[in-house]
C-alpha cells in the first residue's frame, strides 16, 4: 500500500488543504501519523486515486449543505487534532497514551510546536486586597486585564505568542488556584497542591 504525504495527496488531488482534512475526519481518505514527523500525517494513495477519480474529491454545492445538517458529524476540520479509526489524535500522537505521562506543558510543546513551555506561578501579580469571591471570576479579571493590554497576534512569531500564552495560562492559574505549591513546579502540581490544600481547609 503506498503512503502519500499531504503534499502529494492534495497535488493528485487538485483540492485545497481542508477539503483533504474533511474527507479523512469523515472516513474517505485513510490515515496515519508519518514514521519519520510524528506531527504530520501520510494518506492512502488507494483511498486519494479513488476521490481523484471522482472530480478531485470536490463535492456539489447541496452535497455539503446535505451532509453540514447531519448534526454531530466533523465539519471544521483541524491540522492540529483528528479523529482516526476511532482514536483522538494530537498532531499524531494518542490522546489517551498522552494522558497517561504526558504534562499540560509537555502537551503545550506538542500542540504549539515549540519547547520548554513553563506555565509559571505570577505570585507577585496576585494582588492581596479586593481579590474576587471565586476562581471564576478571578479568571474573567485575567483575561479582560489581558485583553485590553495584550498586542494583536497577527504577525508576530510563533515563540513570542508562545512564551505569551504560557504566560497567560500561568497568570490564569496563579488567579484561580493562589500560590500553593513551588512557583516553578508543572501545573498540574500546583493544582494538586492547591486543592489539597482547599480539601484541608474544608469547604
Amino acid at each position: 500500500m503506498a503512503w502519500l504525504t499531504a503534499t502529494e495527496a492534495l497535488s493528485a488531488l487538485g483540492v485545497q488543504r481542508q477539503t483533504l482534512y474533511a474527507n479523512v475526519s469523515r472516513g474517505r481518505i485513510r490515515a496515519k501519523p508519518d514514521p519519520k514527523d510524528s506531527r504530520r500525517s501520510l494518506y492512502d494513495g488507494g483511498d486519494v486515486k479513488r476521490l481523484a477519480g471522482r472530480r478531485g474529491g470536490r463535492r456539489t454545492v447541496a452535497a455539503v449543505a446535505a451532509e453540514t445538517i447531519g448534526w454531530g458529524d466533523p465539519v471544521l476540520p483541524s491540522s492540529v487534532s483528528t479523529v482516526m479509526d476511532g482514536r483522538l489524535l494530537y498532531r499524531g500522537h494518542d490522546a489517551v497514551v498522552l494522558s497517561q505521562s504526558a504534562t499540560l506543558e509537555d502537551v503545550a510543546n506538542l500542540l504549539w510546536e515549540v519547547e520548554n513551555v513553563r506555565f509559571e506561578s505570577a505570585a507577585a501579580k496576585v494582588e492581596s486586597q479586593n481579590r474576587p469571591a471565586s476562581p471564576f471570576e478571578a479568571a474573567l479579571i485575567v483575561l479582560a486585564t489581558r485583553a485590553g493590554r495584550d498586542p494583536p497576534s497577527q504577525g508576530r512569531s510563533r515563540a513570542v505568542l508562545a512564551a505569551e500564552a504560557a504566560d497567560l495560562v500561568g497568570d490564569l492559574a496563579t488567579a484561580m488556584l493562589g500560590t500553593a505549591g513551588r512557583g516553578d513546579a508543572t501545573l498540574h502540581h500546583r493544582m494538586a497542591a492547591a486543592w489539597r490544600a482547599q480539601t484541608t481547609e474544608g469547604p
